[in-house]
This record gives structure tokens, C-alpha cells and sequence, in this order.
């Protein structure tokens, strides 16, 4: 079940979304009003969501395909939000590419985590530790 974590994580940061698009919470609560109309909270919202998605996809896949199935979830949810209200656009261009941009960097760090420790030879100078 681990190793599937993201497929349920996307689809509640999908139905997350609907939840505020169609539901609008933030109708009845300032706090909500104010998260959902800036544009910092909404990029930090990505950033954490699909960082977080993409990271468990990690648990799957390796690092490509881990972030290209993070990029179907976040585009599932890009078409959720506008299937029967408008026409994909550049708002959702640019939510794909901090997702892609979230899940990449989690990825990038997750193999550089992984690497090799560097350890110092006896005469001080780098060298790589033994594989």
C-alpha cells in the first residue's frame, strides 16, 4: 500500500480543489478567503502538494517516472477545476509547471541523497568513498 501512497494523495489534492472551486468555502470564513485569493498561498499550496505527491511516487518509481506520474495527478486536477467552466489556459500552464518544478526538485534531491558519501583520502584530497 506504501508504494501507492501518491495515487490517493493526488486525488484528495484533486478533490481539495474541487472542494474549494465548487464548494467555496471561503465564502464562510475570512482565514479561507484570504489563503484562496493569494497568489503566494496558492504557489506554496502547489509547491507542497506535488513536492509531498511526488516524493511518495518516489516510493513507486524511480525519479522520472515518479514526477511524470505526479504531472498526470496535477494535470488531472488542472482539468477538474475547468472541465464545464472555461477553457484551459495559462493559469494552468503556470500551476503545471510549479508542480513539475516541485516534483523535479524533489526528485533532484532525492538523488543527491542517495549518492555515495565524498571521504577524505589520507593526503587530504577528495576522493570518492569505495562503491
Amino acid at each position: 500500500m506504501q508504494r501507492t501512497l501518491f495515487l490517493p494523495w493526488g486525488l484528495s489534492i484533486t478533490l481539495g480543489a474541487l472542494w474549494i472551486r465548487f464548494g467555496v468555502p471561503q465564502a464562510h470564513s475570512p482565514w479561507l478567503k484570504t489563503c484562496a485569493d493569494s497568489e503566494v498561498f496558492h504557489v506554496l499550496a502547489h509547491t507542497a502538494g506535488y513536492g509531498a505527491c511526488a516524493a511518495l511516487a518516489m516510493l513507486r518509481f524511480r525519479p522520472l517516472p515518479a514526477v511524470l506520474a505526479t504531472l498526470a495527478l496535477a494535470l488531472l486536477q488542472e482539468l477538474a477545476q475547468v472541465v464545464g467552466v472555461r477553457a484551459f489556459g495559462g493559469p494552468e500552464v503556470f500551476d503545471l509547471g510549479v508542480d513539475g518544478l516541485a516534483a523535479s526538485l524533489v526528485a533532484l534531491g532525492a538523488l543527491v541523497a542517495l549518492r555515495k558519501p565524498v571521504s577524505l583520502a589520507k593526503s587530504g584530497t577528495p576522493e570518492a568513498a569505495p562503491r
